[in-house]
């Protein structure tokens, strides 16, 4: 797959207990909220198309 972005983040959650993607994104969102500056709230960035696409994979290991 050819990426043509711009920016692009990989990172590593671990997490005890059950949890959807949703929550993976949310995490995520909430985590980095005022940590990027305001040229780079994920927030505002999704909302005006500039952050496309959210991949999640999830890897349950003990349930």
């Amino acid at each position: 797959m050819e990426d043509t972005s711009k920016y692009l983040i990989h990172a590593d959650v671990t997490a005890d207990g059950v949890v959807e993607r949703s929550d993976v994104v949310g995490a995520i969102f909430g985590q980095t909220e005022g940590l990027l500056g305001d040229d780079l709230d994920l927030r505002d960035l999704r909302q005006s198309g500039k952050v496309g696409r959210i991949d999640v994979e999830i890897a349950s290991t003990a349930g």
